[in-house]
């Protein structure tokens, strides 16, 4: 199965058929550039959140994600990654 940026497993993700090798060093250099970002955030002190917007797509989904960033944003936790 496809990876979302090299991240998350998703079924809605998909690699084009042309151009292979093109693709996937762009998406190699996407995780690198986001991990970086991610990174350089923590270490500035901030918080992140990782949602994937393949995780908004069903209502009941939504309300589930809604009560654990909520639960996340009072914790004082530094990074939420949503699974």
């Amino acid at each position: 199965r496809p990876i979302n940026a090299g991240q998350a497993p998703s079924r809605f993700a998909s690699t084009p058929s042309t151009r292979a090798e093109f693709w996937q060093e762009k998406f190699k250099a996407n995780v690198e550039r986001d991990e970086r970002a991610r990174l350089g955030l923590l270490s500035s002190g901030w918080r992140v959140a990782t949602i994937w917007e393949c995780q908004l797509r069903s209502s009941v989904a939504l309300n589930a994600l809604g009560v654990e960033v909520s639960e996340w944003l009072t914790s004082g936790g530094a990074e939420f990654v949503a699974g």
